[in-house]
């Protein structure tokens, strides 16, 4: 193994210690089993802080069910005997490739980070334009910029409807002339992204200023950002950032932030027009007759395309699996057909609670699962605790329970270094679900 993966360009060292300097690109464990040692050796990884630093597990037996042990307790793959040598590289190489793009995609870590929870706060709305306007808000807020604005341009592009200002919350449902916003009518024209660092140095406002000499507009900016919002190939809206003289200018970074928090405000939009309502999932056309929520075959197609998305936009996606303890009691004492109602209920329930782009589905028997496109870990624990407090104080007096329903919660995020592929998301939330007492903390229990 050592010289064939020396022969495919890598520098091993065995056993590395704690005080060395640089951290590794890529640790490799050999175990007979996932097990306590593995569980051990991934402890000394995480505590020697090499952030970021996947772990592979070459496992010598254990199967399907070792491998996903093994990315329970968090290794970034497993790898079971006998080993390919021929394949091992390529793996390997393919693990090294996606932590350079990961890493890439974070860019400037600190700054992308503070904006993450705006597209999370924007998907929790119920309506376009006020999606938009938490958009807005939070942009403006974030970078302390001196004017934000979001316009929806008229059919001829002359005029624009203002659907929200960050700097004046008065000036949302004015109609504006775009001739104010020569960038954003260059954003809607080209459909790219239009940024000017410096607006008395760029051609587009010299040439806005050789026409009109006067303009106010154009003077008192320093720097300026027009990011197009593109839903089905048409820009429907342009998000307009500006900064004034004496004020820190708009930095390229920062502009990219802002580009990705666009590219996902319009895939949330673009899947609320293909849903033609308030819950995206009834376009499908493929529907559980019992809970009102989507197939199994439904979630993965949405799984799929969720997932490219995310990977596409460098965004992030969760999977939380349900289980409700006192429905697999009641089926087990009475009978499927009681559960029946009890299910629906749950499914009525669950699919009132979650915001508009998230998907519910029946996931089994008696399980449920929510999609969750632009959430996190910390958003998707929210949305649990929000619906075991629901399910904690709703009256079931009409079913036969010996005890109040109680929510048992797995849950898996991407981007996670174990998981590329749907598969993996399923398993790593199933794995999260599945406690040998029947039910977990109504908090949940994380996977990745």
């Amino acid at each position: 193994m050592e010289r064939a993966l020396n022969r495919a360009g890598f520098t091993l060292s065995e056993d590395t210690s704690a005080d060395t300097a640089e951290p590794p690109d890529l640790v490799l464990v050999a175990v007979r089993e996932a097990g306590a040692e593995l569980e051990r050796i991934l402890t000394v990884c995480r505590s020697r802080d090499w952030i970021g630093v996947p772990v592979i597990a070459l496992l010598g037996a254990g199967g399907p069910g070792g491998i996903t042990r093994a990315l329970s307790l968090g290794a970034a793959d497993a790898i079971p005997a006998p080993v390919d040598l021929a394949e091992l590289p390529a793996r390997l190489e393919a693990r090294l490739r996606y932590r350079a793009e990961v890493i890439r995609a974070a860019g400037s870590g600190s700054r992308r980070a503070e904006f993450f929870p705006t597209i999370e706060a924007a998907a929790s709305a119920r309506r376009p334009d006020e999606l938009l306007e938490q958009l807005v808000g939070r942009v403006g807020a974030g970078l302390g910029a001196g004017h934000c604005a979001c316009l929806v341009p008229s059919r001829d592009g002359r005029f624009a409807r203002v659907v929200a200002v960050h700097d004046n919350p008065a000036a949302g449902n004015l109609t504006v002339d775009m001739f104010h916003y020569p960038e954003a009518v260059e954003a809607v024209v080209s459909g790219r992204t239009v940024y000017a660092p410096e607006v008395l140095r760029d051609g587009l406002f010299l040439a806005h200023l050789a026409q009109w000499p006067d303009s106010p507009e154009v003077r008192d900016i320093e720097s300026t950002a027009a990011v197009p919002v593109i839903i089905r190939w048409a820009v429907r809206a342009v998000l307009v950032i500006r900064t004034r003289r004496g004020e820190p200018p708009l930095t390229s970074d920062r502009v990219a932030a802002v580009e990705q928090l666009v590219n996902s405000a319009a895939a949330l939009l673009e899947r609320g027009d293909r849903g033609g309502g308030d819950r995206p999932q009834a376009g499908l056309g493929v529907t559980d007759p019992l809970t009102g929520c989507g197939t199994p075959e439904a979630l993965s197609h949405r799984l799929r395309l969720e997932l490219d998305r995310a990977a596409r936009y460098h965004g992030e996606l969760a999977l939380v699996l349900l289980g409700i303890d006192a429905l697999r009691e009641l089926v087990l004492r009475l009978g499927p057909e009681a559960g029946a109602p009890l299910l629906a209920e749950l499914g009525a329930l669950f699919s009132q609670e979650v915001r508009s782009p998230d998907f519910v589905a029946r996931f089994g028997a008696d399980q449920f699962a929510i999609l969750m496109p632009c959430t996190g870990e910390l958003g998707a624990r929210r949305v649990i605790q929000r619906l075991a407090i629901r399910l904690d104080t709703r009256s079931w007096s009409q079913f036969p329970l010996t005890r109040r329903p109680r929510l048992a919660a797995g849950i898996a995020v991407f981007p996670h270094p174990g998981i590329t592929r749907i598969e993996d998301l399923v398993t790593a939330a199933e794995t999260a679900l599945r406690d040998e007492n029947g039910g977990t903390d109504p908090a949940g229990r994380t996977a990745a």
